[in-house]
Formats: C-alpha cells, structure tokens, sequence
C-alpha cells in the first residue's frame, strides 16, 4: 500500500529533481508516500526543494488530501523553535487561525516536532484546512512533511477531522524519518 522513498535523494530523483553534491553524503529522507498518490509539484532550488503530492483522483486546485514534502537545505534550526514560530504565525487569506497539539522530542535521534495547524476558511479558495506537520533538524538540511485535509470552512472549536483520519495521519508522520548511513546515530531502515 505504501511506496518508500528510500531516501532524499531517491525523494528528489523520483521528483524530477537533480541533487548530486547537495546532501551530506549518508544523510538519508523517508518518506513513505501512499501507492495511490501522484505527483503534482516538483521544485529543487540551491536552498530548497519541495514536492506536493495529491491521491490520483484530485487535481493540484481541487484536491482534499495532500501531503507536502520540503527540504531547506543547509538550514540549521531547532525543530521545536520552528513550529513555536508556527504557532505565532497567520496563514495568507485565513480568516481564524489555529495551531494545537505541538509534541515535541526526538525521532531517530534528531530533533522532531509535530503540529496540527487549522484555518477555518480561506478568503481565496473557500474551503476550510486542517493540517498535520512534522519537521526534523538533520546534520545539515531541515526537514518538513505535511498531511492536509481541504474541504467546506468550519468552527475551529471542533477540527473536521476523524479521530480515524487523525490516527493514519500519526502514523504516517512517525513512519517518516531522517536516517544515516555514516555511523549508528541515526539508523536507516
């Protein structure tokens, strides 16, 4: 049922994204994309690298279930500290912003954090959000992968997410990891 991306540079070959000489050798992303879900966005810039990936039978402008892959390259950041900036931060177009539920701690040795972020309408789409985010502070690159639910706005009082969908997407984002090859630090699968 899931397709593993092995590692960042598997991430990016299967993206269309060139990346030989940018990743310290050994350091490893996973990420373990759903068999049905397609590829839609696919950028690899000097600093970051993103791709959007949508289940086949949604479009990149309709879509209700996304999941977002980013890798800032080089950036050193304390994965809790990010998603405090997140907490503070208003969304583009969002008319009720809200961030919840940060976790905090280590997944394979690097520093993680998990949030879950909800906008109850957007001015720009009309459709209410709700996502689920986890990052990771690597040797050398910051990493980032979102799950995403769109559909009709909502009462951020009680989030339209399924307990059901909350768990899949929990264990999506613990599936994901940063490995390494150089050494036992960080393990890869």
């Amino acid at each position: 049922r899931m397709r593993s991306l092995a590692c960042l540079v598997c991430f990016l070959a299967f993206s269309g994204l060139a990346t030989s000489g940018t990743l310290k050798a050994g350091e490893k992303f996973d990420v373990p994309v759903p068999a049905n879900y397609l590829q839609t966005v696919s950028r690899d810039g000097n600093t970051h690298a993103i791709g959007h990936f949508i289940p086949q039978d949604q479009t990149e402008e309709n879509w209700t279930r996304k999941i977002i892959v980013q890798i800032f390259k080089g950036l050193r950041m304390d994965a809790a500290d990010y998603m405090t900036q997140m907490q503070g931060r208003k969304i583009r177009g969002c008319a009720q912003f809200d961030a919840r539920d940060m976790v905090t701690g280590t997944h394979n040795g690097y520093p993680s954090a998990r949030i879950t972020l909800a906008c109850n309408y957007n001015v720009e789409n009309e459709k209410g959000s709700v996502a689920m985010v986890r990052v990771y502070s690597g040797d050398e690159n910051f990493y980032y992968v979102q799950q995403a639910w769109r559909g009709a706005p909502f009462d951020l009082k009680a989030l339209p997410v399924s307990q059901a969908l909350e768990d899949e997407w929990i264990a999506f984002l613990d599936a994901v990891t940063v490995c390494n090859t150089d050494g036992t630090a960080h393990p890869c699968p």
